[in-house]
């Protein structure tokens, strides 16, 4: 022993208790700080740039399956607002005077990643196209792919820009098509 005291230094000496309570109470801390950066309300303000599309839309589209083919379509697409705000839901149906489809479009903001997500689901195929992207000031970029009838995956862009509040323009590429734009829709909202 070299004969020093603990109050004759400049150390704290903390029972083991009151170090295991120092420590919880640093941790839970921590976590709290951590927590304040919720990621559901970061959804909710990321979804805050999609609240534009709720609501009736009428639209028109062009499908262009390959060179020299074009299918023209007319429709609308309704869109909600799901789950206190972290999702939107849209249901298209659409007509080309000779048959009739529809699909489904599921979009939410994922905080994990940093990025939107969506999903479309088709009244005429299993095919299921999935796609994340970022907003860019009033357009929407997104990258995706699907698994074809074939079994082949093939990889999807689209963009979508927010002309107005009341005008919506969307383009897709395939690689299905040489990644040549291969839908073309716009929408206007129903007054």
């Amino acid at each position: 022993m070299t004969g020093i005291t603990p109050s004759q230094t400049n150390f704290i000496v903390i029972k083991p208790i009151a170090m295991k309570l120092a420590i919880t109470i640093a941790l839970v801390s921590i976590s709290v700080s951590v927590y304040s950066q919720n990621p559901h309300k970061i959804r909710v303000e990321k979804m805050r740039n999609l609240k534009v599309m709720i609501g009736t839309w009428d639209m028109k589209t062009r499908m262009i399956p390959g060179p020299g083919k074009e299918i023209q379509e007319t429709g609308t697409m309704h869109c909600i607002s799901l789950y206190d705000s972290t999702y939107v839901e849209c249901d298209v149906s659409l007509s080309n005077g000779k048959s009739k489809r529809g699909y489904k479009l599921f979009v939410t903001y994922d905080a994990d990643s940093s990025r939107f997500s969506q999903i479309y689901l088709y009244s005429n195929s299993a095919i299921r196209i999935t796609e994340t992207g970022q907003f860019e000031g009033r357009e929407f970029l997104s990258n995706g792919s699907y698994l074809d009838q074939a079994g082949k995956v093939e990889t999807v862009s689209g963009l979508m820009r927010i002309d107005t509040n009341d005008n919506i323009y969307y383009e897709s590429r395939s690689s299905a098509v040489n990644n040549e734009i291969d839908y073309i829709a716009t929408f206007k909202r129903r007054q």
